[in-house]
């Protein structure tokens, strides 16, 4: 959300009793879980490549946006019902939306009547700072795994497309195992605190538009898809990833892992979207490059913040 630009536009109108609210992506999610408890939602959501309307694979690009649509249709009120909850919530304290955003955390884990361990929260509280900031024309897209390791190209000349999240709650509710959560929290010891093998993976994407030629649209995939419906999503094509070189099938027949489409006439049948402008080998020069300037980065390590209370954590850990 621009939240600046909204602003400005809003001031020159004149409307100077319109407010203007921002809050971070993850509250939202939060509040989302927090309303489909209440609610008892059955909403489901399935971007699949093989989930069809009327025999048409909904993932084919003149599809896509039409199905997305549909589903915006059948949720529209659910969405307007939420922001009420939410703006009703810190209507009572405005100054809360700008200084007190751990006091929104708190009701909503009080409110939910879940237990949400300390390292948890401070993974939170860490996603909040980032996400409270002006977006500077960025995008901000997380992701679960070693970095170190991450590639478009595996061993045996493998292509990968990798999955991110726009949230590290997208999913939750009906497709954990896509989670960034799931990733992220992927090492548990015995009493139930989670640490870092595998690493917190922040991407800092310049916004692009759709065929704007630019490197990151050539790389990434960002379904137009409202953070509502994210939530509730399961299947592989509802959340972000990385495209697949256009010199995929000129050499030899290759294996695509990371989709449900795996099969190269498959790809060619229901993701060809996801196809990118350049070449297998300039995507993965271009995902090192990001890399190595920090566009894709560890968090936990460097957000020094909170570094001392890791630390904490650890030697608590070691003595019991």
């Amino acid at each position: 959300m621009n939240y600046y630009l909204y602003k400005k536009k809003i001031l020159e109108a004149g409307l100077v009793d319109v407010i203007i609210i921002q809050i971070p992506r993850i509250l939202y999610d939060l509040f989302n879980i927090y309303y489909n408890s209440t609610n008892d939602l059955k909403l489901y959501f399935n971007y699949d490549c093989e989930t069809s309307i009327d025999g048409i694979s909904i993932v084919k690009r003149k599809t896509y946006n039409f199905y997305t649509s549909k589903c915006m249709e059948t949720v529209k009120s659910n969405i307007f019902e939420l922001n009420y909850i939410i703006i009703n919530h810190i209507n009572h304290n405005l100054s809360i939306i700008t200084t007190k955003y751990n006091d929104i955390l708190e009701f909503i884990i009080n409110e939910l009547k879940i237990p949400l361990l300390e390292a948890s929260k401070l993974i939170i509280n860490q996603i909040i700072d980032f996400e409270k900031q002006p977006s500077i024309g960025y995008t901000i897209l997380y992701r679960g795994a070693i970095l170190a390791l991450d590639s478009t190209i595996g061993l045996n000349d493998i292509i990968y497309s990798l999955s991110l999240n726009n949230s590290i709650l997208s999913g939750f509710i009906r497709d954990f195992s896509a989670c960034t959560l799931n990733y992220i929290k992927r090492d548990q010891n015995r009493i139930g605190i989670f640490f870092d093998i595998n690493n917190k993976i922040k991407y800092n994407i310049k916004k692009f538009h759709l065929n704007d030629s630019s490197d990151e649209y050539s790389l990434f995939f960002i379904p137009p898809i409202h953070p509502f419906l994210q939530l509730y999503c399961s299947g592989e094509l509802w959340h972000p990833r990385t495209k697949i070189g256009n010199n995929y099938y000129k050499d030899k027949p290759i294996e695509i892992n990371g989709l449900v489409c795996d099969d190269i006439n498959q790809f060619i049948r229901n993701c060809d979207y996801l196809l990118s402008n350049k070449t297998i080998e300039e995507l993965e020069e271009l995902y090192q490059q990001y890399k190595s300037t920090g566009q894709i980065s560890v968090w936990q390590k460097k957000y020094l913040k909170y570094k001392n209370k890791y630390l904490e954590l650890k030697k608590y850990l070691s003595i019991i």
